[in-house]
């Protein structure tokens, strides 16, 4: 069974994404998709130049409806 279109995940990795360019490899497929409705990045640290290209990316997607970004994830430079 190929994977959904409507989900984009890199929960669980344990990436260290501090910039846009740190974040640009891992998001070719969320840029791509046309359905998306579920996001999910737990377990990763996103600095404040990922979460910004994150946001522009996700502005784009009129079908988003889950994101959670609580529990293990980490925003750096907010503790």
């Amino acid at each position: 069974m190929a994977p959904s279109t409507k989900i984009f995940s890199l929960e669980g990795r344990g990436l260290k994404l501090d910039t846009a360019a740190d974040l640009e490899p891992h998001i070719a497929s969320l840029r791509s998709s046309n359905d998306l409705e579920e996001v999910h990045i737990l377990g990763n640290t996103l600095g404040v130049g990922a979460c910004q290209l994150l946001g522009e990316v996700l502005a784009t997607k009129k079908t988003l409806r889950v994101s959670p970004v609580g529990g293990s994830s980490r925003v750096a430079g907010t503790d």
